[in-house]
This record gives structure tokens, C-alpha cells and sequence, in this order.
């Protein structure tokens, strides 16, 4: 039990974290709201606008709060923009969701950033779901980008049988009156360990929202209790669109994890031959695991894609 809800034992107190992740937290943004397609965006940025645009996506249930120990360390080279989709942290909830919406909610961001008008085109990270989106606009509009990284991002043929991988249920919509007992009810999706409590219960406190219920107030989690019955399945035709998207893109993946196995990414090198680096000490939630390899991996593929040509 402690390995699924590792903040539980905390008791609602804030772990001990490094001064490294203190000081990149700390690190002013500035928030941003725009309407796609009648729904509130939410997006965060660091950084001179001037700069070369670099957009952060997180994966599914997650939001942009996941990437605020990332973002800083790439502020003094880039326009970093943190996004969050539609149905999840602070954007606004639809009646349903599809690929289709994600990447008009993303490529939404792209535009109101100004990161689409830079003489310089922008590179996108997306962890996990957020990759697949990532990559599935990237087919469409991927001569708008310099490159897309893909991190635990697993691509499956289309005859793999994927609705296994979903959650059934999404319980998601519980109303607790004290913060802590929230905080002690969060986990990872899929599960997995990660020793890094002060990254998850940074995460866990930016996932709920205060509400009142029969006038008791009291906390619940921001993502939508829906999402998943409102979506309209895991992307297959990214598969087949792999070999023709005409921008540069790479794969990071966990050592352990256990969505992006080495018998997947085996299997993804015989449909396109891309870069994939392997994060040691790291699951499927990889820069949770072990963020600073992810960022010096990263710094090392955005400079060489950088670099004057």
C-alpha cells in the first residue's frame, strides 16, 4: 500500500526537497488562458519571448504543473511554454475528447505564443499520451517544428489491442475534507515506484482544487472524473504516420518502464529509425524518476538540434 499512495505516510507535510528542484519551482512564469474551440487553455511561460519556442506537454491526467522543475533549465536558451489540455488541471472540462482536440489544443498554444511567427522553429517534448499527441501533430504539421521529443511514448501497430491499457475507472471525483488525506490518496498511472516524494507531492498539491459539498469545504482533483469514458480511444493511426513526418523526432525512454519495454521500442526501430535514449533508474514517469539525466539528455539532443546548419 505505501508504494502505491507513497505520500500517505507524510500525513499531509511537504517532503524534504534538493535545493536544485526549490530553486527551479521558485522560478517565476507567467500564466496564460485562451479559448480553443469554446474551452479555457491554461499555459505557463518562462523566459524571453524572444527566444526559440520550446513547448512542454504532459501526458494523460497530468497538467503543466509537471514540468515547472523542467522548464527553468532550459529558460536561458529558449521561450518555454508549459501547456495544459482540455479535461485536465486548470483548462476547462468538454463534452468529450479526441486526438483531433488535443492537437487543436495544442497547436492553439503554438499560435497564441507567437512560438509559430520566431524565425526559429519550435521543438516540443510530450511525456507519454502528450508524446503521441506530440507525434500525431507533427504528421500534420511537423514543417512548422524543428523536432518533437517523444519521452516513454510507446507506438503501437494498429492491430494491437490497446483498451486493456485504459483505466476502466477513473476515481477520481472523491471529495475529501482535509488536503492531507488527498495528498495520501495520490498515485501514478500507470503504477509504479518513485523515490523522488518531493517531485509527487509538489505534483499531488498542484492536482487539487478547494470545493464545497452540502456546504463542507473540502478538496477534490482538478482532471475531469470523465475523461476517459469521454474519449474516443488511444490514437492507433500514429503508427503508420511515423515514417512520413517531416520534421526530426527521438525517443526517450525509461529503463524500467513498463509501457516503453525493449521488446516495444524493438518493435517501433522496424517502422522508423530515430534516435531512442534509455534513462537508467527511471520507470515510465522517467523525469519523476530521475530528472536530472532527463534534462542533461535533453539539453545534449536540443543543442545538436540547434546547432548552426
Amino acid at each position: 500500500m505505501s508504494e502505491l499512495y507513497p505520500l500517505a505516510v507524510y500525513e499531509g507535510a511537504a517532503p524534504a526537497a534538493p535545493t536544485w528542484f526549490r530553486e527551479a519551482v521558485d522560478t517565476p512564469s507567467i500564466g496564460h488562458e485562451i479559448i480553443v474551440d469554446g474551452a479555457r487553455i491554461s499555459y505557463r511561460q518562462w523566459g524571453d519571448s524572444n527566444n526559440p519556442g520550446l513547448l512542454l506537454v504532459h501526458g494523460n491526467a497530468a497538467h503543466e504543473n509537471w514540468y515547472d522543475f523542467i522548464a527553468p533549465t532550459f529558460m536561458d536558451k529558449f521561450n518555454v511554454i508549459a501547456m495544459t489540455f482540455s479535461g485536465m488541471g486548470d483548462s476547462d472540462w468538454r463534452d468529450s475528447y479526441s486526438t483531433e482536440q488535443f492537437s487543436a489544443d495544442q497547436m492553439g498554444v503554438l499560435q497564441h505564443s507567437g512560438m509559430l511567427d520566431h524565425d526559429v522553429k519550435p521543438i516540443i517534448v510530450g511525456h507519454s499520451y502528450g508524446g503521441l499527441i506530440s507525434l500525431a501533430t507533427a504528421a500534420q504539421f511537423g514543417t512548422l517544428f524543428r523536432g518533437v521529443v517523444a519521452l516513454d511514448t510507446p507506438i503501437f501497430p494498429p492491430e494491437t489491442d490497446l483498451e486493456a491499457q485504459r483505466p476502466r475507472v477513473l476515481k477520481n471525483d472523491a471529495f475529501y475534507t482535509e488536503q492531507s488525506t488527498a495528498l495520501g490518496r495520490f498515485r501514478l498511472l500507470p503504477t509504479q515506484p518513485c523515490d523522488n516524494h518531493y517531485i509527487l507531492d509538489y505534483i499531488a498539491r498542484h492536482s487539487l482544487k478547494p470545493v464545497e459539498q452540502n456546504g463542507t469545504s473540502g478538496w477534490t482533483w482538478k482532471l475531469d472524473p470523465m475523461l476517459w469514458e469521454k474519449m474516443d480511444g488511444v490514437e492507433k493511426g500514429v503508427w503508420a504516420k511515423l515514417p512520413s513526418i517531416p520534421c526530426p523526432f527521438a525517443f526517450f525512454r525509461g529503463e524500467e518502464s513498463v509501457l516503453l519495454t525493449p521488446e516495444v521500442k524493438t518493435n517501433m526501430l522496424t517502422q522508423v529509425q530515430v534516435p531512442f535514449v534509455t534513462i537508467k533508474n527511471a520507470g515510465h514517469h522517467l523525469f519523476l524518476d530521475n530528472p536530472l539525466d532527463v534534462i542533461a539528455e535533453l539539453q545534449t539532443l536540443l543543442d545538436t538540434w540547434c546547432a548552426p546548419r
